[in-house]
């Protein structure tokens, strides 16, 4: 009897919500950024019991990202051994970085950042950042089951004052010339798009007339 409830128990317990945890790495991202930002990707882990060792590659759209700087993170604190690894841009790979605790049967069991890389956006669109060969280990020196979460953002063009299409340049002419503004302009191309660098002129002898035009119909 006792034997039959003992392992109801040890059954109910397995199946209950939270019991069977899994260890998490995942990626963390900004959701959207500009051509020509600088940010961060962190590679966060966050464990379900004692975890010893982390080893991780990062893989991504060398064409549109470039990584320029790996730090490493606040995982295991300054009791950790940090392995230094690869910025590959070639292949878009960030590779072979590894961190264990030091001494014997140390461990940590916080949730933390494993490390950071900084990034420049050289292209536009979405662009994924895959996780790759993650490992985590035990204080025994066994491989421990992880759970990934990869991550993504979206580059824009940045906004630039200053810079027009030709549709918005005549618009925008058209209905300043009437009050003395013009522009003194050339034209050129910003990420394969036609624009127009603008520098805006007042001429005062038009805008005089103009004045003295509207006053001339109140009187």
């Amino acid at each position: 009897m006792w034997k039959t409830i003992l392992a109801m128990m040890i059954l109910l317990l397995l199946v209950l919500p939270g019991c069977n945890k899994m260890n998490e790495v995942i990626v963390v991202s900004p959701q959207s950024v500009s051509v020509g930002d600088y940010f961060d990707v962190d590679i966060v882990v966050k464990p379900s019991g004692r975890v010893a060792g982390v080893q991780a590659n990062l893989c991504y759209d060398a064409e549109v990202v470039e990584a320029v700087l790996v730090t490493s993170g606040d995982f295991m604190g300054s009791n950790m051994f940090f392995k230094p690894g690869v910025i590959d841009n070639t292949n878009g790979v960030v590779k072979d970085y590894a961190g264990v605790t030091i001494g014997k049967g140390s461990s940590v069991n916080e949730e933390g950042t494993f490390i950071t890389i900084r990034f420049v956006a050289k292209g536009t669109g979405g662009v994924g950042f895959i996780l790759d060969k993650v490992i985590l280990g035990s204080p025994t020196a066994k491989s421990l089951p992880v759970d990934i979460v990869n991550g993504e953002l979206e580059i824009s063009v940045p906004k630039i004052d200053g810079i027009f299409t030709q549709e918005e340049h005549h618009s925008l002419a058209a209905i300043l010339s009437d009050y003395g503004f013009g522009f003194n302009y050339s034209f050129g191309l910003f990420n394969g798009k036609e624009i127009i660098f603008n520098t805006l002129y007042l001429n005062v002898d038009a805008l005089r007339t103009k004045i003295l035009a509207e006053v001339e119909k109140w009187q």
